[in-house]
C-alpha cells in the first residue's frame, strides 16, 4: 500500500530539511577550502595532514553520511514500513532504499550514489571505531574529493525520488477518489 498523502507530505518536508542540512555542511567545507575542490593547506590553523585537521574533516564527513542515512531511515520507516536491524543494519538500510519497491516507491539512490555512499559509510565506521584517532589523511581527503560528486548525485536522486513520489501519491489520491464515487 502506498503512503498516506498527509504522512508523505511530512516525510517530504523532513527530507527537504535534511537536504538543506547537507547543503550547509558543504558550505562550511567550502569555507574551510575543502569543497568543491581541496584548496586549503591548513584547516582550522593546523596543517592539513595533522591529526587535528583530520579529526575536524572526519567529523564533517561523518555528519554528511549521517544526513544521508537520516533520509534513508525516514523513507525506510515511513514509506517502506520497516528498517533493517542487526549488525549490518547501516549497509542493509542503504541497500533497502536503493531498490525500487514497485507500486510503493521508486529507488531513492542510483547505483553510482549507492557506491559513493557505501564508501562513505565504511569511512564513517572506521572514524567512529578509532574515535577520530590515527586516521589516514589520504583516505580522508579522498572521501572529501568524492563528496563533490556524491553531493551532486544526492540532489539529483532525492529530487527525482520526491518528484516520482509526488506523482505516485497524486495518482493514488485520484484512484481513491474515483473508487469512493462508484
Amino acid at each position: 500500500m502506498l503512503i498516506d498523502r498527509n504522512k508523505y507530505l511530512v516525510v517530504k518536508t523532513a527530507i527537504e530539511n535534511d537536504q538543506e542540512a547537507l547543503n550547509q555542511l558543504t558550505r562550511e567545507l567550502s569555507q574551510l577550502g575543502l569543497y568543491p575542490d581541496i584548496t586549503a593547506s591548513r584547516i582550522g590553523g593546523f596543517e592539513k595532514e595533522s591529526s587535528f585537521a583530520c579529526r575536524l574533516v572526519g567529523t564533517y564527513l561523518s555528519d554528511y553520511y549521517e544526513g544521508m542515512e537520516n533520509i534513508a531511515k525516514r523513507i525506510a520507516k515511513e514509506v517502506d514500513g520497516h528498517i533493517s536491524s542487526g549488525d549490518e543494519w547501516h549497509k542493509e538500510l542503504i541497500d533497502q532504499v536503493s531498490r525500487e519497491l514497485p507500486g510503493k516507491r521508486p529507488a531513492v539512490f542510483s547505483e553510482q550514489t549507492y557506491e559513493l555512499l557505501d564508501e562513505l559509510r565504511r569511512f564513517r565506521h572506521v572514524f567512529r571505531a578509532k574515535y577520530g584517532f590515527r586516521l589516514n589523511p589520504d583516505k580522508i581527503y579522498r572521501n572529501v574529493s568524492r563528496l563533490k560528486e556524491l553531493h551532486q548525485l544526492m540532489k539529483i536522486d532525492i529530487n527525482s525520488f520526491l518528484h516520482k513520489m509526488d506523482a505516485l501519491v497524486s495518482i493514488d489520491d485520484l484512484n481513491n477518489s474515483a473508487g469512493k464515487e462508484k
